[in-house]
């Protein structure tokens, strides 16, 4: 596999020099530019790799509070940022990542909506051990999660008065009248559209079902305190025309479809964007 190198920071050039003037035995009696940093700082640009060893290669990646250089890899199984097409019925895609330094597949086939009202990158927090089947068919109990800034869009259709699974999310694990997968969230949303106008609205019996879902105790599990109208918080029109806009984190997450939605904002319309979240299985 072809890897594109990049050239060693200049924080990198000076970690290997400060080593080779304090004599570290890490870097040799020939100061090699090619010595394993394993360990040791780096500035922490995104997926910055250092040659290590007879053709390795090595990864800065966040450790704690830290950026450090991971172990030396000399055949690593995927380039951080590659990405590729999910075997999974429904899915998306797989996306490689840096797992404590070393590139590694890591599945996100599956896409559920939030909703961001303030122009900003979707905020996520780590997964926790709390369980949660994202994928709806058991192959995934935890993923990074959405803050309160860019919540779920939900709809309890057992109508138990919880938002229990990821069924009644829109996303990939919501079964199509078809009584298939969804391809990715729009789809599944665009199964209200009953004026087949391309926009959810109040037309629309099923937008008055339509809830935000901000898990604040983090167990998992949509109580009717935790779940708010989306017309309580001014949406008026939500439209299933989307593009395509690539946005992926360190983790493997990534805001791929994006389309608008309108919101009444202290009695002025705003616009706001709906976001299909392809997660990654951590």
């Amino acid at each position: 596999m072809d890897i594109d190198t990049k050239m060693p920071s200049s924080t990198t050039r000076a970690v290997i020099g400060l080593l080779c003037f304090l004599g570290a035995a890490s870097v040799g009696a020939a100061c090699d530019p090619t010595a394993d940093l394993e360990g040791h700082g780096c500035d922490g640009q995104h997926y910055e790799s250092h040659e290590c060893g007879d053709g390795g290669l090595q990864w800065c990646y966040r450790s704690g509070q830290e950026h450090v250089w991971g172990r030396c890899v000399y055949a690593p199984e995927c380039e951080p940022g590659e990405t590729e097409e999910c075997q999974l019925e429904g899915g998306s895609n797989n996306h490689c990542t840096l797992e404590r330094g070393v590139p590694t597949w890591t599945i996100n086939c599956w896409t559920p909506l939030v909703l961001v009202f303030d122009d900003a990158p979707v905020e996520l927090t780590e997964a926790s051990a709390t369980p949660f089947d994202i994928s709806g068919v058991g192959a995934c109990f935890a993923t990074d999660w959405p803050t309160e800034a860019t919540p779920w869009l939900a709809r309890d259709v057992d109508r138990d008065g919880v938002i229990s699974g990821a069924h009644e999310l829109f996303g990939s694990a919501t079964l199509l009248a078809s009584r298939r997968p969804a391809p990715d969230g729009f789809a599944a949303l665009a199964e209200l559209d009953v004026d087949g106008d391309g926009v959810i609205t109040e037309r629309d019996p099923g937008f008055a079902e339509l809830v935000l879902w901000v898990d604040h105790d983090g167990d998992r599990r949509g109580q009717l305190d935790e779940l708010t109208p989306v017309t309580a918080r001014g949406v008026t029109a939500l439209e299933l025309g989307y593009t395509i806009d690539r946005r992926c984190d360190v983790r493997g997450n990534c805001e791929v479809e994006r389309s608008a939605f309108s919101f009444d904002r202290s009695g002025r319309l705003a616009r706001g964007a709906i976001v299909d979240l392809h997660l990654a299985c951590q």
